[in-house]
C-alpha cells in the first residue's frame, strides 16, 4: 500500500518542476512513510511514497523494465505476482526483487495494456511508455484503490490522493456544482467526477490513455452478473468456499503482522474466521459509539472468543470526533457523508499500534444480495401481479396518506419503476428538497440519470441483480471502498478485502438470484457455505448495518458543534443556511429524525472550510511556480 503522483508536459521541451512534484508528493506521506522515490526525465516525472507490506528491504519504486524506457509506479498488491514472477523469468526478463509490483514493467512489455487482465489484485497503476510517448492510469477491478487526474492545457497530472493533485496547482481550487448536487444525494460523489472542477477519478476496472495530448477512458472490467440456473445449491456452495479460502490466503500474504476487523455480522466474521485458521495469534478489532443503541461489541466479543482471536474494543466518543473531525475529513478529500466512515477512521488509529494491514468484509452484500433493501422485489411481486390501473389508483391514495403512516412508503415504491425509485444504497436529498439548499438549482441535471444507463445494460435482468450492479458501480467505489481507503490510510494502514477478488466474483456472478435471497433470508447461499464457521447466532443474524448514533450527537453530545457549524459564515457561501437551521431546529423539537440530511449538510460545511476556505487563504499567501 502506497501512494503516488506525477506531472507528464505536452510540450516536451518545457521540464517538469522538481519543487512541483516534490510538494505533491510530500502531501501524501500517509500514505506511504517508510520510503521515496522518483522518476525525472525532462516533460515527464514521478513520485512515489512507500509503505512497505512485501519484500520490506527491497522493492523499491518506480519500477523500470531492462531498457528503462517503461516507467511504473504501483499503489495496492497483486497477489498472484509469484506465478507471474515465474512466468516473466522463463521468457527471460531480469527481475531484481521479490516485490509483486515488480512484474508490472514486465508484463506491459509482454501483453501491452491487456497485462491488466492478468492482475489478480487492488491497485492504482500509473505507467509511462517513454518509447511512445503514452503514460497510462489504471485502476482496479472494483475500484479499491483510489487514482485521480486533472488536465490543463499544458499538462495531465495525476495523483493517489486529490491533496497531491492540489498541491501542485497554482490557483485555488472551485467546487464543481453538478457534483455538489450529486452529493446531497448520493452522501458522495459519484465516479467519475469529484467535487472538484477539472479533477476527475478513473472509474473502476478502466484505463486512462495519455497520447498526443489528448486522454480517453477505457473500461476493461464490467461487474456484470450472469447467474447460471443449472447450478445447484450444493455447487454454488463449493464453488464459493473454495474460491474465498483461496481468496483469504493471498490476501494474508505479507512479511508484516496482519489483523482483521470484526463486527457483529456475518461477512467479517467469516473473513477473521479464515485468517485465524491461517495464523496463530491474529488480533481483531471492533469499534463503536458511545450513546449508540446498536453497539456490535457484545456481538464481536462473543464470536472472537469463538475463533480464539485476541480481541480489541475501540470506543469513540463525542470529544475525539470534535478533535479529530476536521483532520478526517482532510484525509476524505471529498465529503463522505456516511458516518460510519468514522468508526473506520477511529479504528484504524487504533488497529496500527498492532498491525500494519487488515482484512474486512466489504463487498460481501453487493455480491451476494446482502442489503435488506434488496428483498423489496420479492416484497411487490404480489403488487406488481395486479392490473395496471389497480396499481395506479393505490398510487394516488397513498399520496393522500399522511407522510410517516404505515403503508404510505410502500405503495408509492411499489407504483414507482425501479429505475425511479432505486439509485444505490443512499438517498439523502430529493430533487425537490435540493432546490431549497442550493442557490439556482434549475440548472442541474436530475441526479437519477447517472444510474440510468446501468439499468438500460441490465435490462434483461431480475430487479434484484439490477439492483446490485447498479450498487457495485456507485455506492460500492463511490462510498464503501473509498472511505476505506482514505481512513485506514490516513493511519498508515493497509485494508484488504478479499470479498472484491475477481476469483471470488466469477463464482458469485453466476449464483441464481434466488440462493442469493431465499425464504426472506438475504446472503442465504453465503450463509450456508460458512455456517460452519460460524457461532450460530451470527449465522443466523439479520443485517443491521453500521450502526452510529448520529441522531443522538445531532440532539445531545454535539449539539452545539453541529449548530454553529451549520450556522458559520461557510456555510451560507454556497449553501442555504436558512434551510439547514429549518431542519436543525425541527429535530431538535423531536419533529421528525433529519439526522442524515443534517449531517450531511454538516460534513460538506467542514469539507468546505477545510479545502476551499483555508486552500484559498493558503494560495493567496504563497504559490508553487513551475
Amino acid at each position: 500500500m502506497c501512494g503516488f503522483v506525477g506531472i507528464l508536459n505536452i510540450d516536451k521541451s518545457r521540464p517538469v518542476q522538481v519543487d512541483r512534484l516534490e510538494a505533491m508528493s510530500q502531501e501524501i506521506i500517509h500514505r506511504g512513510p517508510d520510503e521515496a522515490g522518483w522518476y525525472i526525465n525532462g516533460c515527464f516525472g514521478m513520485a512515489f511514497r512507500r509503505l512497505s507490506i512485501i519484500d520490506i528491504n527491497a522493492g523499491h519504486q518506480p519500477f523500470h523494465n531492462e531498457a528503462h524506457n517503461v516507467h511504473v509506479v504501483f499503489n495496492g498488491e497483486i497477489y498472484n505476482y509469484q506465478s507471474l514472477r515465474i512466468e516473466l523469468l522463463q521468457y527471460g526478463h531480469a527481475l531484481h526483487s521479490e516485490a509483486d509490483g515488480e512484474v508490472i514493467s514486465h508484463l506491459y512489455e509482454e501483453h501491452g495494456i491487456s497485462f491488466i487482465k492478468r492482475l489478480r489484485g487492488m491497485f492504482a497503476i500509473a505507467i509511462y511508455d517513454e518509447r511512445e510517448d503514452i503514460l497510462y492510469l489504471i485502476r482496479d477491478y472494483f475500484g479499491i484503490k483510489p487514482l485521480y487526474y486533472s488536465e490543463t492545457a499544458g499538462n495531465i497530472s495525476f495523483a493517489s490522493e486529490i491533496k497531491g493533485l492540489l498541491k501542485g496547482r497554482d490557483s485555488a481550487p472551485s467546487i464543481s456544482s453538478q457534483s455538489l448536487w450529486d452529493f446531497l444525494t448520493y452522501q458522495y460523489v459519484p465516479d467519475p467526477d469529484s467535487l472538484f472542477d477539472g479533477i476527475y477519478k478513473i472509474p473502476p476496472g478502466s484505463y486512462l490513455k495519455f497520447e498526443q495530448g489528448k486522454a480517453k477512458v477505457e473500461r476493461y472490467f464490467d461487474p456484470m452478473f450472469d447467474s447460471d440456473e443449472s447450478i445447484t445449491a450444493g455447487e454454488g456452495i463449493d464453488g464459493i468456499q473454495r474460491a474465498l479460502e483461496d481468496s483469504v490466503e493471498h490476501h494474508s500474504i505479507a512479511d508484516v503482522p496482519v489483523g482483521s476487523l470484526l463486527s457483529g455480522g456475518i461477512d467479517s466474521s467469516i473473513i477473521a474466521s479464515l485468517l485465524a485458521d491461517r495464523q496463530k495469534e491474529l488480533h481483531t478489532f471492533t469499534v463503536g459509539f458511545e450513546g449508540g443503541t446498536q453497539n456490535e461489541w457484545d456481538m464481536a466479543a462473543h464470536t472472537a472468543r469463538w475463533l480464539g482471536t485476541k480481541h480489541h474494543t475501540v470506543t469513540v466518543d463525542a470529544r475525539d470526533i470534535m478533535n479529530e473531525m476536521e483532520r478526517f475529513v482532510f484525509h476524505l478529500d471529498e465529503p463522505i457523508a456516511d458516518p460510519s466512515a468514522l468508526g473506520l477512521y477511529f479504528v484504524s488509529k487504533y488497529a496500527r499500534n498492532y498491525v500494519k494491514v487488515l482484512l474486512s468484509g466489504e463487498g460481501a452484500d453487493e455480491l451476494f444480495g446482502g442489503y435488506p433493501i434488496y428483498h423489496e422485489p420479492v416484497s411487490l411481486e404480489a403488487f406488481n401481479r395486479m392490473p395496471a390501473g389497480v396499481r395506479q389508483s393505490l398510487q394516488t391514495m397513498a399520496g393522500l396518506i399522511p407522510e410517516g403512516m404505515k403503508g404510505r412508503n410502500f405503495l408509492l415504491r411499489a407504483a414507482t419503476p425501479l429505475p425511479q425509485r432505486f439509485l444505490g444504497n443512499a438517498k439523502i436529498f430529493s430533487e425537490a428538497d435540493k432546490r431549497n439548499i442550493v442557490p439556482g438549482a434549475a440548472q442541474f441535471a436530475d441526479s437519477f440519470e447517472r444510474v440510468q444507463a446501468l439499468y438500460e445494460h441490465t435490462k434483461f435482468q431480475d430487479d434484484i441483480t439490477r439492483m446490485q450492479y447498479v450498487d457495485m458501480n456507485t455506492w460500492l467505489p463511490g462510498d464503501i471502498l473509498m472511505k476505506a481507503d482514505k481512513t485506514t490510510m490516513a493511519h498508515s494502514l493497509e485494508l484488504r478485502v478479499p470479498f472484491l477478488d475477481k476469483e471470488v466474483f466469477a463464482q458469485a456472478s453466476k449464483i441464481p438470484a434466488h440462493y442469493r435471497i431465499a425464504g426472506g433470508t438475504t446472503k442465504w447461499i453465503l450463509r450456508q457455505a460458512f455456517q460452519s464457521k460460524l457461532p450460530p447466532n451470527v449465522f443466523d443474524r439479520k443485517k443491521l448495518g453500521f450502526a452510529t448514533p448520529t441522531s443522538y450527537w445531532i440532539s445531545n453530545t454535539l449539539k452545539d458543534y453541529i449548530g454553529s457549524t451549520l450556522d458559520s459564515q461557510s456555510a451560507g457561501q454556497v449553501l442555504d443556511k436558512r434551510y439547514a437551521k429549518k431542519l436543525f431546529d425541527l429535530h431538535l423539537a423531536g419533529k421528525g429524525d433529519y439526522s442524515r440530511k443534517i449531517w450531511t449538510i454538516f460534513v460538506f460545511i467542514v469539507w468546505y472550510e477545510t479545502f476551499m476556505t483555508s486552500l484559498k487563504e493558503s494560495k493567496e499567501r504563497t504559490s508553487v511556480v513551475n
